[in-house]
């Protein structure tokens, strides 16, 4: 199924204070198409009454002008129109590869003069049976592999196994030029063996999920 937002009437930024004003639930995260009065109105004075008829006018790059949608007091905030925005029922199909292409391009030009190659790195650990049972899989870009996935079976844990897939991964690292490595883990896993192996910490995600955090760790050759 594909979800579609399509082209509607005009909604203004919302603020953390108009979110109080309406109980915080009638707001989505982004844009809300209601005109709270502010804090007070109405009491004691004439409340003005909503106009209706067509928007107002835009301005040349397809903006409202300033002051527009709010009697030009400016208490609003600037409008925005929101159209074509889709939710995809995955993440790799042909518009995904698009936007993809596109962050590389971006990329490619931001960066001339640095090597752009992008080279895979898959390590895998069979027991007798050649069953898989640890693997680490990531790639090597500007300079600096990305370990995307780690995992050690349960039963092969604290047998050096683990160790032993960094270490490979540091020596092809180094045979491809990069100068460290860099991973996410939580607080639920093993950032102690990462210390152990020479990783600091260089980020820290909390509450992710409520009671534990994310860690983004790094080691440099």
């Amino acid at each position: 199924m594909v979800w579609r937002l399509r082209r509607g009437r005009l909604a203004r930024a919302c603020d953390a204070s108009d979110r109080a004003d309406h109980g915080g639930d009638l707001c989505g995260p982004v844009l809300c198409s209601l005109a709270w009065p502010a804090r007070g109105a109405g009491r004691g004075r004439h409340r003005p009454r909503r106009r209706r008829g067509r928007a107002a006018a835009l301005d040349d790059h397809g903006q409202p002008g300033p002051g527009a949608g709010d009697g030009g007091s400016g208490r609003l905030g600037p409008l925005r129109r929101v159209s074509g925005i889709e939710l995809l029922p995955d993440a790799t199909g042909p518009e995904a590869e698009a936007v993809r292409a596109g962050l590389r391009a971006h990329r490619h030009a931001a960066l001339p003069d640095h090597d752009q190659a992008i080279h895979p790195v898959c390590l895998i650990y069979r027991d007798d049976g050649e069953a898989v049972r640890a693997g680490l899989i990531g790639e090597v870009a500007l300079r600096w592999l990305q370990v995307d996935k780690f995992w050690v079976s349960e039963g092969l844990r604290g047998q050096g196994i683990g160790g032993a897939l960094l270490a490979a991964a540091e020596a092809e690292a180094r045979r491809l030029g990069a100068v460290g490595l860099h991973l996410n883990t939580s607080s639920f896993q093993a950032p102690d063996f990462y210390r152990r192996h020479g990783f600091q910490e260089i980020g820290r995600l909390e509450g992710r999920p409520p009671g534990h955090d994310r860690l983004w760790m790094a080691k440099r050759f």
